[in-house]
């Protein structure tokens, strides 16, 4: 789940992805999420929380199983994105739900991705798991708060990476644990 913490919850324009909130992070985070060289994953749901202009909070939920007519490029996945928003497309869910009712429902383990958290590779990961992470801007005191006791915190490394990088090296950390 990315944390898009001004990403708009509204219409936008496809020629400007970047000044809707960053929501180029977003599409740039569904792509490392979701797509392989080849094919969409179907092993991965990916959730966006958008909490930007006008109307917060807007939850985006991908199912692979059900995306049709979606490329790994971002005008694309942004003109996806801005039709779910507008109610005209189908294969988005969209809900309104908060960061913490939606941490609160999980019935997973919920992993938070930090830098300053336990490496991934000495962590145990269970079949059913929720990564969260923050956009550029990162997760909110209040947020990593809230995150304490419901989460283990986890880290990919010592630098801080894009959130897209985070979600890729999250990945081949699974892929690799799967072989």
């Amino acid at each position: 789940m990315l944390k898009a913490s001004r990403a708009a919850t509204g219409d936008f324009s496809i020629n400007n992805i970047s000044g809707a909130g960053r929501m180029d992070v977003v599409c740039r985070s569904l792509t490392s999420a979701l797509w392989l060289s080849d094919r969409l994953r179907d092993d991965t749901i990916f959730h966006a929380l958008l909490e930007g202009q006008p109307k917060p909070p807007k939850l985006l939920t991908f199912d692979p199983l059900k995306m049709k007519r979606f490329y790994p490029d971002e005008r694309n996945i942004a003109s996806h994105i801005r039709l779910a928003l507008l109610g005209k497309q189908k294969s988005i869910k969209v809900e309104e739900i908060s960061f913490k009712d939606f941490i609160n429902q999980a019935k997973t383990q919920i992993i938070f991705l930090d830098k300053y958290g336990e490496d991934i590779r000495r962590v145990y990961i269970e079949d059913d798991v929720l990564f969260v992470l923050g956009d550029d801007k990162g997760l909110s005191d209040d947020d990593k708060e809230f995150l304490k006791n419901k989460s283990i915190k986890v880290s990919v490394g010592k630098k801080v990476y894009l959130s897209s990088q985070v979600i890729s090296i999250v990945q081949n950390e699974l892929d690799r644990r799967i072989e």
